[in-house]
């Protein structure tokens, strides 16, 4: 492992709690080979719901990549179910009662994969030009 790797984990994942399980499960992998399955588990995840919750997934997107450049939007009423989801699922978080941020660095890591925003990570760049959905 490399300091390079330590500082990506850090920077998309960051929870100690899960480097300790990359540590004792994942020993064939590096960190950055261990992000990229991690992220692609939960997105495989989310393909499934947007159906149940029935909206499209141009709107989802959209309305990820609103969440991406400004992490502390406020709720939109009429897609209150999807977000509470995204909350059951643990993506993201609600700050106050009209307000919601994401719920981790690997959260957020996810979503922006999912919608295309990488911000200033060439990381996600790369996860996303790989994964493209």
């Amino acid at each position: 492992m490399t300091d390079e790797d330590l500082q990506l984990y850090l920077k998309h994942h960051g929870s100690l709690r899960d480097f300790k399980d990359f540590c004792y499960n994942y020993k064939d992998i590096s960190l950055r080979e261990y992000l990229e399955v991690m992220i692609s588990k939960v997105l495989d995840s989310l393909d499934g719901k947007l159906e149940k919750w029935k909206v499209k997934e141009s709107e989802f997107k959209d309305l990820l990549k609103t969440l991406c450049r400004n992490p502390n939007m406020r709720f939109p009423y009429r897609m209150e179910d999807i977000f509470s989801d995204l909350l059951w699922s643990n993506l993201i978080r609600m700050c106050t009662e009209s307000r919601i941020t994401f719920n981790s660095k690997f959260s957020e890591s996810v979503l922006r994969v999912y919608c295309g925003e990488p911000g200033d990570s060439e990381f996600l760049k790369e996860l996303i030009n790989k994964l493209t959905r």
